[in-house]
């Protein structure tokens, strides 16, 4: 390194060595700009925050490890120690802070422009190594009943430190025999090396087996709960399936076919697939719902027609009751009155009919209402009152005569 250095550099032709070095003979310091203090005893460092702090110009936090160009000056001694004094500038403000070494208590004192942030605790509660103190080394090197109080703070300490200090030498013995724990290491590696293979001879397997080129991720837990979910719930018809679909399509063609014998014969295969005596019983149920089903099928539906049409002929018969009802009423020289009254008036002739014609029989009410039909089909067609009362007049000859045959 130090050849390096000598012939990397340039001497011009002007250069006189009883000058000093290059830097002497040029006038400048080896630091630079660095040292353009160092008349003043001020040399320019980086400086690094040794612990949390607040500006007191911005009141911002400062946190430790923040590092600064700071102007570093000795201001004294303790003992033979030089005691520095740092002085930077706050990097959000124009504030100024000094920060000095403290080399009696191993810290650092704030001279002014900031505010500690107190984060101490006693270095003996810690099981760190306290500092002692001159006073303290003196006492222990003339004052023999101090060294013997010393001494047994010192035991007193070794006892309840020897539980931990057991356990480290049993943790270090542990790693004493290299041979065997290397041995068992590589027992490890074998074992895991040998799974590791297992499952790759598997998934190459099933790469092969489906024609892909992908790379499988390694199989867990949950994929297996996953897989047996998807078999236990599968959707795919299976064989058993199959034969019960095509037996149903087998009963539900028509007996008179003219592949009645085809049909027979694929039954008869179908059901000797079937060799346990459970699963043809669980066919034939099968087939008997099946059957239900259609039968239920079929009677709704006739059903809902006898109700269509029983409906259809009550309405039918209201309306044809209740034409002959009134048309016998006029008939007979009731009037109807005028206006408000001709509502009520017709509702009691109605009832009236109705309680005289319970004893009428049916094939008369038929004819009636045939008849009936007749004329108010013609009084409909005809604007004139005359018209519909000489109609009316017709009808009653004709029940009348009727009625006498």
């Amino acid at each position: 390194m130090g050849e390096r250095k000598g012939t990397n550099k340039y001497y011009p032709p002007d250069y006189d060595p009883r000058k000093g070095g290059l830097n002497k003979w040029q006038g400048v310091h080896a630091l630079r700009e660095r040292a353009r203090k160092l008349h003043m005893g001020i040399l320019i460092i980086r400086f690094e925050m040794p612990f949390n702090v607040w500006c007191e110009g911005c009141e911002n936090h400062i946190g430790m490890g923040v590092r600064y160009n700071a102007e570093k000056t000795k201001v004294g001694n303790f003992y033979s120690t030089p005691i520095f004094q740092f002085r930077m500038k706050c990097h959000l403000c124009d504030n100024y802070f000094e920060i000095r070494t403290d080399p009696k208590n191993f810290d650092y004192e704030i001279i002014s422009g900031l505010r500690r942030q107190e984060k101490r605790w006693d270095m003996s509660q810690n099981d760190q190594v306290v500092p002692v103190d001159r006073e303290t080394s003196n006492k222990l090197s003339t004052d023999a009943m101090y060294k013997l109080e010393h001494s047994e703070l010192d035991h007193a300490k070794l006892k309840s430190a020897l539980p931990q200090l057991d356990q480290l030498e049993t943790f270090q013995k542990r790693w004493k025999d290299d041979f065997a724990l290397n041995q068992e290491l590589r027992n490890v590696f074998r074992t895991r090396k040998k799974e590791i293979n297992n499952e790759k001879a598997v998934d190459d397997a099933l790469l092969k087996k489906s024609s892909l080129d992908i790379e499988l991720l390694k199989e867990t837990e949950s994929d297996r709960k996953l897989a047996s979910m998807i078999t236990s719930y599968r959707t795919v018809s299976t064989g058993r399936e199959k034969h019960v679909a095509k037996l149903l399509e087998i009963e539900q063609r028509d007996i008179f076919d003219k592949e009645k014998a085809s049909n027979s014969s694929d039954l008869s295969l179908i059901v000797g697939k079937f060799d346990k005596p459970q699963q043809i019983q669980k066919l034939e149920q099968c087939v008997m719902v099946s059957r239900n089903k259609e039968k239920i099928s079929k009677l709704d539906q006739q059903l809902d027609k006898c109700v269509q049409a029983i409906k259809g002929a009550v309405r039918c018969r209201g309306i044809v009751d209740a034409s002959i009802r009134k048309n016998e009423d006029i008939v007979a020289g009731n009037r109807l009155p005028v206006s408000d009254e001709r509502s009520l008036f017709c509702s009691e002739l109605c009832e009236k009919s109705s309680n005289n014609d319970e004893h009428v029989e049916h094939d008369e009410q038929a004819d009636k209402s045939a008849r009936s039909i007749a004329l108010l089909s013609t009084v409909g067609e005809s604007n004139n009152l005359s018209s519909g009362l000489d109609l009316l007049q017709n009808y009653a000859t004709a029940s009348s005569e009727s009625s006498s045959e």
